[in-house]
């Protein structure tokens, strides 16, 4: 719902239905998947914009992307955005994690090496799942896009202004490819040993529209006309305007790691057979509990996580991931419950008739009366008059209100 305009929530829809996600439940199995896909395709990193962000005047309808109200900065909707990490910061993290990493593998310390290598499979899949992440995203792609074209139409009247031969547009986007390469007919500009021209060169700038990065080159005919000898440009491949003999390595060495992939495919699955094997044979113990554990607080939705970082009185997940270490399997049990109630125990205004399916089960298994906790939990809350006491609360309304006694934690 927070996808543009109705032409833009239309052209979404339509991305969601191409990765076969099921709308028949509102996308809620999917959520995750969804919500990365439309991170990715309807939102765009300021930080890599090839225009200033501050500018009023390049778009003169949008303004400045730092104030604008489409900025997840100052966007309250886009709040799970705006409060995680920038891709820069997470990498980072990354690396001094890896290099935690490094170190208890050189002490050996394998116990320690697994929690963090646990960790750091949480951290990427945060980061790849949302691509564009901090304050500094741009939540109107039509707009980021009118601006990018705004500033490639302003650099390339001022080169012409000053003299340049300028390449922009669809001619640009056939002279240079998306990898940077140039197309035949156009030569690098330090490629060409100017020296050695019998005539004036005049140097091509080729904008390319992709990133904007602005390529010095020379026409390949100018070129020859000015008496320099020009190499005959190697034999390419069909596709992608590599030449032949690095286009076969590249071949030769995809195969080889296709074939490693597979033989690893296969002792991976050697190894899970052997040890699925071993577990059959033993009762489950507390490390099958915590692995189980770990993975599930790891995997759980944003939202779902943050209910539960509540209920165990932590801030972060690697918080509790440390906690888990240290449960006990009457707390790891509890855990895993938890993990199973809180599934989609939030709503809000477009999903308030999907019911919490594994917390309605639970509870009639418990024997709670879901109908008379849920009238305790709607009473209105009394707000006193100026200057007068607040009602004393009855015995029994206290009772009925009184929050579930958390786990103790080791």
């Amino acid at each position: 719902a927070r996808v543009g305009d109705e032409k833009m929530q239309g052209k979404a829809l339509q991305f969601i239905r191409n990765i076969g996600a099921d709308l028949e439940d509102g996308g809620a199995k999917s959520f995750r998947r969804i919500r990365e896909l439309l991170n990715e395709k309807f939102t765009l990193d300021l930080g890599k914009a090839i225009f200033n962000i501050e500018a009023e005047m390049l778009v003169p309808s949008a303004g400045n992307c730092v104030t604008c109200r489409k900025r997840t900065g100052n966007a309250p909707e886009f709040a799970d955005v705006a409060g995680t990490k920038t891709a820069q910061d997470m990498e980072a993290d990354e690396a001094r994690l890896q290099a935690q990493i490094d170190a208890a593998e050189t002490a050996r310390n394998d116990e320690e090496a697994d929690r963090l290598i646990g960790e750091m499979s949480q951290r990427w899949q945060l980061r790849h799942g949302m691509r564009h992440a901090g304050p500094m995203v741009c939540t109107d792609p039509d707009c980021f896009e009118a601006k990018k074209k705004a500033h490639l139409k302003a650099e390339a009247a001022r080169l012409e202004r000053e003299g340049t031969i300028v390449i922009a547009g669809g001619k640009a986007r056939q002279a240079v490819n998306a990898q940077g390469q140039l197309a035949e007919g156009f030569i690098p500009a330090d490629g060409v040993d100017v020296s050695k021209a019998k005539a004036d060169l005049k140097i091509v700038i080729i904008q390319d529209p992709r990133s904007g990065r602005m390529v010095e080159a020379y026409r390949t005919e100018d070129v020859a006309a000015a008496g320099i000898k020009v190499k005959q440009a190697k034999a390419r491949s069909a596709a992608g305007g590599r030449d032949t003999q690095a286009h076969e390595r590249m071949e030769r060495e995809r195969e080889r790691r296709r074939q490693e992939a597979e033989h690893e495919n296969a002792a991976r699955r050697a190894i899970l057979a052997a040890v699925r094997e071993r577990a059959a044979a033993q009762p489950r113990s507390e490390f099958d509990l915590r692995m189980v554990a770990m993975a599930m607080v790891g995997r759980l939705p944003y939202d779902d996580r943050d209910t539960l970082l509540a209920l165990y009185g932590t801030e972060t997940p690697e918080a509790l991931l440390a906690t888990v270490q240290q449960m006990g399997p009457d707390e790891l049990g509890r855990l895993l419950l938890d993990c199973a109630l809180v599934d989609g125990i939030d709503c809000d205004q477009w999903s308030l008739e999907r019911p919490p399916e594994a917390l309605n089960q639970a509870a009639s298994h418990y024997g709670v009366d879901s109908a008379a906790v849920r009238q305790a939990a709607a009473e209105p809350v009394q707000t006193p008059a100026p200057d007068v006491p607040p009602p004393t609360k009855s015995s029994k309304t206290s009772k009925a209100r009184k929050p579930e006694a958390q786990p103790e934690l080791l």
